[in-house]
């Protein structure tokens, strides 16, 4: 089925999604809504594109970018910190909840139920779109979504675009609140979306928004679109320079502007790009703040530990706690990866961090034993609770 023409303008200087009227069939010969119709999205040609904010929206947006770099350069060392809030985030929006302990502990093989591996999952997508950052394509995005959906329903394909209609609301697309491009369409606009994401004479907030929301309108996979958009967010943070050594968890602050995110969505769709501007750079900007934050407790949690303890300094203990302020769920063997403790060592190490109530061991089977900070556990959970809580 051909692609019909879209590209008229919205209620701003941007094309708004077209719609074309088809009629509905169903896989169930008796759905009540087979035979009527519906009206799946046109995405608009955009690669050749350029847009320029209201002054209002740039300066929060050249705010934000500055906010991001100063963090990124300042707190880099936290890498894995804020990578694992940032996924715990993304699929928090999406209904996925876990808590920072079970995902740590997940990302080292510990077995803590479907929400948590399915974060885990998302950790490695989000790694894999960063580290293709400077290749960013749609090949890139199929890759993601293979790693994001390792522990989705099978019923979903896994890293192949989608074959059937989806659509967001109700029971069919018929009536629906949005009803993505037919599935025949897909590989159509594709191109267009992988030359936008070439683009590098753009101002990088810009470009990742309207990326982000071209992306989400053309919603090519059955599941996990939103964690996959989110994770090209922060591929093409990295590939503006914008971000070096982490990502920004920008979905924390999203989790506080969930219904403006989702507005600024469908605002899009009209041709009206402010919306996702303002509402990317907001979650940044809350992101980074409570971020600071997190920083500066996990740096008092850990100095507080240095005092309860008596050791000499060169010790396996201090490095223990370096480690552990980057991974408050240790195991017998990222000690033996990461610090070369084999297990009489380990043992010298941990009692007196066990004694000092500074570390909990935690042993559900015996190839599963750990050593869990609850200190910096909480200390990244209320990270999370700060970032999505409004005021006023």
């Amino acid at each position: 089925m051909a692609l019909p023409d879209a590209n008229v303008l919205g209620s701003g200087s941007w094309p708004r999604v077209g719609k074309l009227e088809m009629t509905w069939t169903s896989t169930h010969p008796n759905h009540p809504d087979n035979g009527r119709t519906y009206r799946p999205a046109v995405p608009a040609t955009i690669a050749p594109l350029s847009y320029r904010p209201d002054p209002a929206t740039a300066t929060l947006l050249d705010e934000a970018t500055h906010q991001m770099a100063r963090f990124d350069e300042r707190h880099g060392r936290h890498a894995a910190t804020m990578l694992r809030a940032e996924s715990i985030a993304s699929s928090r929006i999406e209904g996925i909840i876990a808590s920072t302990e079970d995902v740590a502990a997940a990302e080292l093989g510990i077995d803590t139920g479907l929400p948590a591996a399915a974060v885990v999952d998302d950790v490695n997508a989000t790694e894999h779109s960063l580290g293709d950052a400077d290749g960013f394509s749609s090949q890139t995005i199929l890759d993601s979504h293979r790693l994001l959906m390792a522990h989705a329903d099978p019923r979903h394909p896994r890293g192949a675009w989608r074959t059937q209609a989806v659509w967001i609301g109700g029971h069919s697309p018929v009536g629906a609140h949005f009803v993505p491009p037919h599935a025949t369409w897909i590989e159509e606009v594709l191109p267009d979306l992988d030359a936008y994401l070439r683009r590098i004479d753009q101002p990088a907030l810009v470009h990742a928004a309207i990326a982000h929301a071209q992306f989400e309108t053309i919603h090519p996979f059955t599941d996990g679109n939103g964690r996959t958009g989110r994770a090209l967010t922060q591929a093409l943070f990295r590939r503006a320079g914008v971000t070096e050594h982490l990502a920004v968890p920008i979905s924390a602050g999203l989790t506080r502007h969930t219904d403006d995110y989702y507005r600024a969505l469908t605002a899009y769709r009209h041709g009206d790009v402010e919306p996702i501007l303002q509402v990317t750079a907001e979650a940044a900007l809350t992101a980074v703040h409570h971020g600071h934050e997190l920083v500066r407790e996990i740096e008092q949690i850990t100095a507080d530990w240095a005092g309860r303890i008596s050791a000499r300094r060169d010790a396996a203990v201090w490095a223990v706690l370096d480690l552990l302020a980057l991974h408050p769920v240790l195991t017998p063997g990222l000690l033996q990866d990461r610090l070369g403790l084999e297990p009489r060592r380990q043992a010298r190490a941990m009692g007196p961090l066990e004694d000092a109530g500074i570390i909990t061991a935690h042993e559900q089977h015996r190839r599963d034993r750990s050593w869990r900070a609850h200190e910096l556990l909480a200390a990244a959970d209320t990270y999370l609770l700060r970032a999505a809580q409004r005021f006023g």
